[in-house]
């Protein structure tokens, strides 16, 4: 889809987080996982907000705020330690094998193709 002119590709259904790829000049994100659902394990109840910055020239920014529903079941509240860790992790794990740098910004994660 990229190839023939998208920017963006956003995938869903497994019902956890998985990588973010870099690809030509797009962005795929395989799938984003749960906001609201009512599972009990901790990899589907850690999930994110997708928050991308996009101009004429294609992405700008793209950064991922993780949300936890452990405590509060179907009610997201944004992670903080440990869960914002193991989200990361997470993100870290699922983006292996991709050109996808990954940093922290406080809470949120900014993704960045390697160069």
């Amino acid at each position: 889809m990229i190839d023939s002119g998208a920017t963006i590709i956003l995938g869903h259904h497994p019902h956890c987080w998985e990588g973010l790829e870099f690809y030509n000049n797009g962005l795929i994100a395989y799938s984003l996982g749960n906001f609201v659902f009512d599972q009990k394990d901790m990899a589907n109840n850690l999930t994110g907000i997708l928050e991308l910055s996009l101009t004429r020239n294609g992405i700008e920014d793209v950064r991922i705020t993780p949300v936890e529903l452990l405590w509060h079941p179907m009610e997201p509240h944004i992670a903080e330690e440990p869960e914002a860790c193991i989200f990361k992790g997470i993100i870290e794990e699922g983006c292996l094998g991709f050109p996808t740098e990954i940093e922290t910004a406080g809470v949120a994660l900014v993704l960045k193709k390697m160069e």
